[in-house]
């Protein structure tokens, strides 16, 4: 997949997506070698195959392989279906330069053909196509492109499992995923698609000081960071809050801790998410005053009551409420 041809292939896939990322691949060589060795073209009429410029027939283009014969090529811009069609009938490939060839570049030339002896033998009927090796069913996603990314940048805490795996509801395992992906329905978020007009106010309904984002109002705004710096220091922690959702989901999921403690951890962001976030819909739209310490408990309890009715811990809600810190050293 090289050059000019490589919106070719990705039409092939019908993919937008696969279509603009490969106009990123120009200037990023990393992403353009993974591209160039996870797209295999199957070879049917050769039609829309381009001879000397895509990887038909290894995993490098005959351009790439042999430079000085495509340079001396009259068929540089021909299709593999055009080409072939050229053989003579003793079925031999006849290949046309602009020159008689040297004798170093006649051998690279009986190199080529060597290669083109075991060449796939085109079907008529059959139109040529691109398999994603990246993929069990040969299509191409975004998904498995992030896979490789996550693997190439050592991307450490596999943040989605954790996100959709604990004991939280569904609808605040979504409000989590949305947080994780900054994609929360903030009103900078609402004003910046055009949902809410320049002129409506986007500060914080906390602090009312700070525009609404969704690190902010989800963890920066002073109201949040005490309720977050609350419910490390209930399990007997310290910690500088991250800058970023993501950055603090990383850190939450970093540690490893045994039994029942380890889910209940687990849980704590998604439920500090969604409880501010209520609060915070509470606020704007009822009229509603925060409090931070009210906030904290309602959090601490609803932990408690799934810890005592999912997890069938023995101590009572007031217990893990009251006094975490002592269960988790006895635990």
């Amino acid at each position: 997949m090289e050059g000019g041809h490589k919106k070719q292939e990705a039409r092939w896939f019908g993919c937008e997506e696969l279509r603009d990322i490969t106009q990123i691949t120009e200037n990023n060589q990393q992403l353009d070698e993974f591209f160039g060795g996870q797209i295999k073209i199957i070879v049917g009429n050769g039609k829309r195959i381009w001879f000397w410029h895509d990887a038909w027939l290894s995993s490098r283009s005959l351009k790439t392989e042999f430079p000085k014969l495509f340079s001396l090529s009259t068929e540089n811009e021909e299709t593999l279906h055009q080409i072939s069609m050229k053989k003579s009938l003793s079925r031999e490939w006849q290949l046309q330069f602009r020159k008689n060839l040297l004798a170093w570049e006649d051998e690279e030339l009986q190199r080529l053909c060597g290669l083109l002896v075991v060449s796939p033998i085109l079907r008529v009927g059959l139109q040529d196509s691109c398999s994603w090796a990246s993929e069990r069913s040969g299509q191409f996603t975004i998904s498995s492109v992030r896979r490789w990314w996550d693997t190439t940048t050592g991307q450490g805490v596999a943040v989605p499992p954790r996100v959709w795996v604990n004991l939280a509801p569904p609808k605040m395992h979504f409000f989590y995923w949305l947080a994780w992906q900054c994609s929360v329905k903030t009103s900078t978020f609402l004003q910046r698609i055009g949902v809410l007009g320049v002129s409506v106010n986007k500060l914080c309904v906390f602090c009312h000081i700070v525009e609404e984002s969704v690190e902010h109002v989800l963890l920066h705004c002073p109201l949040v960071w005490k309720c977050w710096s609350r419910m490390v220091y209930w399990w007997g922690q310290a910690w500088a809050i991250p800058s970023s959702v993501a950055g603090l989901l990383h850190w939450w999921f970093g540690g490893k801790l045994k039994s029942w403690i380890g889910k209940v951890w687990q849980i704590i962001p998604s439920v500090v998410f969604w409880s501010v976030w209520k609060l915070r819909n509470e606020c704007l739209f009822k009229g509603a005053q925060p409090n931070i310490y009210d906030l904290c408990e309602k959090i601490k309890v609803q932990i408690a009551l799934w810890s005592k009715w999912l997890l069938k811990v023995d101590y009572s809600v007031h217990d893990i409420v009251s006094n975490l810190h002592q269960i988790r050293i006895a635990v």
